[in-house]
């Protein structure tokens, strides 16, 4: 029987340029293994952590597959749950250096499968590729710092609209759903009772990632795929540019309080703010939304579910005008949303270009002997 698989996301391309949340893929003090790949574009690092990875899931194993927001064909990491060891590419943009060499991280070095003379002959064109993705990137991140700051203002506009009392009802919804799961009741218990006995209370760890991301394939969503296998699935219905993060926040202090862990998967748009989706393995439990950019199907989802319906917004006959310029701004957001994906899409094939470069200047054979190092080390 194969092991799960999760697709998901630990950087992307925001209004803020790239962004990171790799430091969150595995905590040293959790690791039992962090490899490490340097080298060169079209080295094979993706290659090796999808035959690693698959290796594994073919063995019965869960595997975080961790893809890259500027091509979503390729990887930039796996994480090996069961055995607490990832193998990651540690280029830029997503830096990754050892922290505790040799007794956590090790690093590999695929520069050592290159013939360097060949690369020489191909210097300046592996330069001027270099730049001219790096320029593109800067003006895809353009077009995404304008679309973030209508992005902002469409959560201003729902803001203006939504009543106090409107959200006091969706967060009461929330705290229902939350008081029937019975293993956290006993989990809160236990934490009240532990504390006034002066007993040890831990509180849960949050991880981030994002569960989509803005690719040169287009707007892409995994959410479904970082819910499986939960058995309890709260969808809120919401707007886009909701300002999700009132809504989800508690949910997710309620839960790291109780002492769960919990992952947190955030909006590109707003990579530092806006919670959209919170999945707590330990109690069961994933509390999600749905917008016109990640839409989630009821049908597409394993465990039981509940919807929230929070995207009635602009309703009554005084707010018509309000309505019509969030209309607007959304569709313009998209458009400049749209015209970085176009970017994008050109930046990656200068990218294809570069990886041709050191495709013929690579021994591939030499590789399997890394990925069978990489294996037998996490196998032990």
């Amino acid at each position: 029987m194969e092991g799960k698989v999760r697709n998901l996301y630990p950087g992307g391309n925001t209004p803020h340029g790239f962004y990171s949340y790799y430091n969150y893929i595995l905590p040293q003090r959790k690791a039992e293994k962090i490899f490490c790949i340097k080298g060169g574009p079209g080295t094979g690092k993706s290659t090796l952590m999808k035959r690693i990875g698959r290796y594994f899931v073919d063995r019965g194993e869960d595997v975080d597959f961790l893809w890259c927001s500027s091509d979503p064909d390729s990887l930039d990491g796996i994480l090996i749950r069961g055995r607490r060891a990832a193998v990651l590419d540690g280029t830029a943009p997503h830096i990754v250096d050892p922290v505790t060499p040799g007794a956590v991280d090790e690093i590999i070095n695929l520069g050592q499968f290159w013939d360097e003379e060949k690369l020489k002959g191909s210097r300046w064109e592996i330069m001027r590729l270099g730049e001219e993705i790096s320029d593109i990137f800067g003006y895809a991140y353009g077009y995404l710092k304008s679309a973030g700051q209508q992005y902002e203002f469409l959560g201003e506009l729902l803001e203006r609209n939504v009543t106090d009392e409107k959200i006091w009802e969706y967060r009461s919804q929330l705290k229902m759903k939350l008081d029937a799961i019975s293993i956290l009741r006993r989990a809160e218990s236990k934490m009240r009772r532990d504390y006034v006995m002066g007993g040890d209370v831990r509180f849960g760890e949050r991880r981030k990632f994002f569960a989509g991301a803005i690719t040169p394939g287009g707007i892409k969503s995994n959410v479904t795929s970082v819910i499986e296998g939960v058995g309890r699935v709260v969808v809120l219905d919401v707007p886009v540019g909701s300002r999700t993060e009132v809504l989800l926040g508690p949910v997710s202090r309620r839960l790291t309080e109780a002492g769960f862990d919990v992952e947190e998967y955030y909006c590109p748009m707003s990579p530092e703010r806006k919670l959209e989706h919170v999945v707590c393995e330990g109690a069961d439990l994933a509390v999600i939304c749905s917008n016109e950019y990640h839409v989630v199907d009821s049908a597409n989802i394993d465990g039981k579910v509940v919807r929230i319906k929070a995207d009635e917004v602009f309703t009554g006959d005084g707010d018509r005008r309000a309505g019509e310029v969030f209309e607007d701004v959304k569709e313009s957001s998209r458009g400049l949303i749209l015209k970085a994906v176009a970017l994008l899409e050109k930046a990656k094939g200068r990218h294809d270009m570069l990886e041709k470069c050191y495709v013929d200047a690579v021994d591939f054979d030499a590789l399997r002997q890394v990925e069978d190092h990489i294996t037998r080390s996490i196998m032990k």
